[in-house]
This record gives structure tokens, C-alpha cells and sequence, in this order.
């Protein structure tokens, strides 16, 4: 998957954690997240946030174009045999409950503005949970909405 942000601003990527045929996620809360550093030539910073609202979420700087090889989005269910549309969005701001996203992780999850990683590189960096496992409400300023097709084929 190649991610750019074309913008002069960071934007924040938000992709599916998990996947179920047929199930709609509305907007809901979350208590906890893990924050990962997936590394190759260059570094990228995956937020994976816990909670009925579960999501990943990248932070692109200005003018970023990332390549995340073998990215793991979970799916229940039986797959597609030939793609799988997943919903991407890309947003201006995104909270936590009352706190931003930078605020609310505790670190810069800023990425590298130029990389390419895979899964089999990586290492969790932190997490952090709400004291009370109580989910959090997320807001999400959402700039705009697009769909990836992932090519399943074995082809």
C-alpha cells in the first residue's frame, strides 16, 4: 500500500484495524492503543487504537509518500476471491477524547517523509491504556474518503 500526502500540512491516514463482511462501523470509542515503528528504508509510526471504535492511524508530513509492504488489516469472515475494498480516510485533525491524537499518545507519531517498510520489520514502541479500560470518545476531521482495492489473487 502507498500512502502520499500531496498536502503542504501533515494529514492523519486512518485505515481499518479489522475487517467483517457485511458489518458497519459507526463512529464509537476507544481505550487503548499500541503505537509501532515498522523500519526498512526509512521509518513509518502506526497508532493501532483498541476499542469498539478500533482503527490504525498514520501521521504523513507535508509532501510524504510511504510504501507499507504486507501492512496487516484483520479480516473475519471468508475473503473475496479476487480484492478487498478498503475504506481510507485522511483527516485534518483527530482526538481523543478531549485531547489531540499527539496530545492523547504521548509522543510525535510523525512518520518519515520518505519510506518503505514492511510488517516484518517492526517493533512496538509504547502503549497506553485509559485507566478504567472506559473508551474514549474520537473525533475525526475528516478531509477526504477514498477506496484501496488490494489485490488478493495468488496470481
Amino acid at each position: 500500500m502507498t500512502l502520499r500526502n500531496e498536502r503542504s500540512v501533515p494529514r492523519w491516514f486512518i485505515i481499518p484495524y479489522s475487517l467483517s463482511p457485511g458489518v458497519k462501523y459507526e463512529k464509537s470509542g476507544v481505550y487503548g492503543v499500541s503505537i509501532f515503528g515498522f523500519e526498512g528504508k526509512g521509518k513509518v509510526i502506526v497508532s493501532r487504537f483498541h476499542g469498539t471504535g478500533n482503527f490504525q492511524a498514520l501521521l504523513l508530513p507535508a509532501s510524504a509518500t510511504i510504501k507499507l509492504r504486507n501492512f496487516t488489516i484483520e479480516y473475519w469472515g471468508e475473503l473475496p476471491k479476487d480484492s478487498l475494498p478498503i475504506e481510507v480516510v485522511t483527516a485534518t485533525n483527530l482526538t481523543i477524547g478531549s485531547q489531540t491524537a499527539r496530545a492523547w499518545l504521548g509522543r510525535d507519531p510523525t512518520s518519515d517523509k520518505r519510506a518503505d517498510v514492511t510488517q516484518e520489520h517492526l517493533q512496538i514502541l509504547s502503549s497506553k491504556y485509559t485507566s478504567d479500560d472506559r473508551e474514549l470518545p474520537v473525533s475525526i476531521v475528516e478531509e477526504r474518503r477514498f477506496k484501496l482495492n488490494v489485490n488478493l489473487s495468488q496470481d
